[in-house]
């Protein structure tokens, strides 16, 4: 089903994404989805570490300067994460309805 227009010609295309897995060849559909959704949740904590702990900030000149800001940052990152789930209070215990 055709569902963006090409730039050059303003026809409608499909537009097809696709992930690349390495696995086992007897991996179900499940484990595939399963895999991939884990990619997106990675992304979005990469995202959160480079606005909160400066992920980014490092110059790369040499690996080992590199491995120990991602070290220091990731070790940041695992700090604030258990603060903050410290400071969030658990939500109440509702009783079970079933008798």
């Amino acid at each position: 089903m055709p569902n963006k227009k090409d730039k050059k010609t303003g026809e409608l295309v499909c537009g097809i994404a696709y992930f690349l897995c390495h696995t086992h060849p007897g991996a179900t559909v499940a484990e595939l989805v399963a895999a991939a959704g884990q990619r997106w949740m990675v992304e979005e904590s990469f995202q959160v570490a480079k606005g909160q702990v400066g992920l980014d900030e490092h110059e790369v000149r040499k690996w080992c300067s590199w491995y120990r800001h991602t070290t220091v940052c990731m070790l940041a990152m695992a700090f604030l994460v258990t603060v903050r789930s410290r400071l969030i209070p658990a939500p109440p215990m509702t009783p079970d309805p079933r008798p």
